[in-house]
């Protein structure tokens, strides 16, 4: 009798564990499909952006009485770079848990703007003028969740940056040039600095972002 439970017993847990490996081989195989899909997701966004990005011209309008009033207009808006972004780690786990890392060489982002504003009924913002922004060496690790109840879907998506280097030419400022040159040496020593010590709200603000941008996409 304890022969036959000792066998029974056995052949059950065999079964049981071809079942289980069955279940992880299918998980695994899912979990690359999934991996490819966004991938090629990526890859196809790319294929179709043209380089450098263009944006409309945009006005601004400020109603916010007694924190900021007033306009602003952004035209000529250019952005190159973005074709050379590389995901270089795509990994979807059993949880459906998404991290990816993804890297950008370098960006610039070329711009004019008209500023007409009053910030805290106190202080007055205004100026015009063409103004660039070089960024390197960008990281951007990408956390969430996969949702697979409606197709493919990203969900809770966190977004930690890492920047190398940022260099900013902004003019006109207060219509001022020994102004501006202030404030370009100002960011040129402390955005970076500012962009690691305020990681977690950024990452709240371009997840968001990116949520939104990864979801239209699949």
């Amino acid at each position: 009798m304890k022969v036959l439970i000792v066998c029974f017993a056995l052949v059950f847990g065999l079964t049981n564990a071809n079942v289980i490996s069955e279940y992880e081989n299918e998980n695994v195989a899912l979990q690359g499909i999934f991996e490819d899909i966004l991938n090629g997701t990526i890859n196809g966004i790319l294929g179709k952006m043209t380089e450098p990005l263009v944006m409309n011209d945009t006005n601004l309008v400020f109603k916010e009485e007694g924190t900021l009033e007033g306009v602003a207009n952004i035209s000529n808006f250019k952005l190159s770079g973005l074709k050379s972004l590389v995901a270089t780690y795509i990994k979807i786990t059993g949880a459906s848990k998404l991290n990816m890392t993804v890297k950008l060489p370098s960006v610039s982002v070329n711009f004019k703007y008209n500023l007409d504003v009053l910030l805290l009924d106190l202080i007055p913002l205004y100026g015009k003028g063409v103004n660039n922004i070089e960024i390197d060496t960008i990281s951007l690790n990408i956390t969430g969740g996969i949702n697979l109840s409606n197709g493919i879907k990203v969900n809770g998506i966190g977004v930690l940056l890492d920047l190398g280097t940022a260099v900013f030419n902004l003019n006109g400022l207060l219509n001022n040039p020994e102004f501006s040159a202030l404030v370009n040496t100002a960011l040129n020593d402390n955005f970076c600095d500012f962009v690691d010590k305020n990681a977690e709200l950024l990452s709240k603000i371009l997840g968001q972002i990116f949520e939104q941008i990864i979801n239209n996409a699949l």
